[in-house]
């Protein structure tokens, strides 16, 4: 093993504080609104995060000093922390709460930088001041849940895509999802031009160094076989800035070559496909297609994006229909605001770029 390696992993064993936390699969959602006095903060900050039972997340506060406003040189002076899942503590429902008569409590600040509690949970800094909070849950943020990632902090005057706007007051103390439209996808193609195989090549050859250099073996002597593709897809998903609304949509990619020998209902459906000249056929052959149509429901907000993502499932064949050592990796991906080019009912054909 080499000094890096172990220098790492005594890293990762004294860590007190794992890389990535496991979440249950049918952990509760829960809403939460904070609010900090004595700092020149605007109203709220509201997040959402599934229920941990074992709690160990805490909201961190620095206190940073800055020469120049957002430069570069800012320093932390002090820091906090809050609980989010607070032990044997009941704590107010902020629906509940009239505006102005939030109940705070203090907690310490400490000087230094939080990053040392990834390497010691037990704090042995003394406390150079107090900071007034309040955290309460907030059970009406779930129905905004869709539309705001997990434990990200969101601000009482941000607007969200796909949630109704609010005018007078702040749009996530109840927040209400927008109607949906439905949009249907035909014909949906992709073509990488004449160079699709030099394409796929350079990805796999690549894919296949990596994974040499990352077993440490020689090139002229490894044990395993390339990669190969296994499949083509396609993810289409609906993102309003923030995250997918929804799980993208998966779907399988054909390719000319493969489907039109022999089909003379598909060689008809292709033509319809390009753009270009029918005759070019290293166009044709490079190109891949969805053969049903696809349905997606979208809020009715003009910011909302539709995101098209290639992925590429890869691994070792190693008998007829059976793989090895498989990964999905997204090769490109595009946008597309779709409420740009089709109104109320209408229809569109429209091209983009991965």
């Amino acid at each position: 093993m080499s000094h890096v390696n172990e220098w790492y992993g005594h890293f990762l064993a004294t860590r007190a504080i794992p890389i990535k936390r496991h979440i249950a699969n049918d952990a509760i959602d829960e809403g939460y609104a904070l609010v900090i006095n004595d700092l020149h903060l605007s109203k709220e900050i509201f997040f959402h995060c599934p229920h941990l039972e074992n709690g160990g997340v805490y909201i961190l506060i620095e206190v940073v000093e800055d020469p120049k406003q957002f430069s570069a040189d800012q320093t932390t002076v002090a820091w906090g922390m809050i609980p989010v899942f607070p032990t044997n503590t009941a704590i107010m429902e902020y629906g509940h709460v009239p505006s102005g008569v939030i109940s705070t409590h203090r907690i310490s600040l400490y000087f230094g930088s939080p990053k040392a509690l990834s390497f010691s949970p037990q704090l042995d800094t003394p406390s150079v001041g107090l900071l007034e909070v309040a955290l309460m849950s907030h059970d009406n943020l779930k129905s905004a849940s869709d539309f705001i990632p997990d434990f990200c902090l969101i601000g009482s005057n941000e607007d969200i895509p796909g949630l109704k706007k609010d005018d007078y007051g702040i749009q996530l103390r109840k927040p209400l999802p927008l109607p949906f439209d439905q949009f249907s996808f035909e014909d949906i193609s992709l073509s990488f031009g004449p160079h699709a195989a030099n394409i796929e090549k350079l990805l796999l050859d690549d894919l296949n160094t990596e994974k040499v250099y990352k077993e440490n073996l020689s090139p002229t002597k490894k044990p395993f076989s390339d990669l190969e593709v296994m499949e083509r897809r396609l993810r289409i998903g609906i993102h309003n800035g923030y995250t997918f609304i929804s799980e993208p949509l998966v779907v399988h990619l054909s390719s000319i070559d493969e489907q039109l020998k022999g089909s003379h209902s598909l060689r008809r459906k292709a033509k319809g496909l390009f753009t270009k000249s029918v005759t070019d056929l290293r166009s044709e052959m490079n190109t891949l297609f969805v053969q049903s149509k696809v349905s997606i429901n979208v809020p009715q907000d003009a910011r909302m994006t539709v995101v098209f993502a290639l992925d590429y499932l890869v691994g070792e064949r190693i008998l007829a229909g059976s793989s090895l050592h498989t990964q999905s990796i997204v090769v490109c991906w595009g946008a597309w605001r779709a409420y740009d080019v089709i109104s109320e009912g209408g229809r569109s054909h429209a091209s983009d770029h991965l």
